[in-house]
């Protein structure tokens, strides 16, 4: 699903909301949109300080709710697209209900033994050549 062990600590749905924007066929974000109308709002604010200067911040509020609705467009934006990828996307929640059982580090509930049946003693030389006790750092194996 080309994810980074690093974003498989994130939660389900930032994952699946990169995911999703990463992917998709479509520009999900408003960004250059935004940047046009802000442009269009400082002509605003000039034209309506000029006129009276108490109106500038009737303008200016007027841009902070246009702000607010675009980032709303843009959510729902990403909201749809997550439909068209719905099957890629159980499969996120799959991984991570695989990778952290009931939302816990996997070592919490997965029996060691179960891995030590799997791959034997190359599985305990695996983890003593990974293992950095004073690191302080998650350490991610693969097969």
């Amino acid at each position: 699903m080309d994810l980074a062990p690093a974003e498989l600590f994130k939660s389900a749905d930032l994952i699946k909301n990169n995911w999703v924007k990463k992917h998709s066929e479509h520009t999900l974000n408003l960004t250059e949109e935004w940047r046009e109308l802000s442009c269009i709002f400082e002509k605003i604010k000039l034209r309506a300080h000029k006129i009276d200067p108490t109106l500038a911040n009737s303008a200016a509020a007027v841009q902070a709710r246009l702000k607010h609705a675009m980032e709303n467009l843009e959510k729902k934006l990403v909201k749809a697209e997550k439909i068209n990828y719905h099957t890629r996307l159980e499969q996120v929640e799959h991984i991570k209900a695989d990778l952290f059982p009931h939302d816990s580090l996997q070592e919490r509930n997965e029996n060691f033994g179960l891995f030590y049946v799997k791959w034997g003693q190359s599985f305990i030389d695996e983890l003593i050549r990974n293992f950095e006790p004073l690191d302080f750092k998650f350490t991610v194996l693969t097969e």
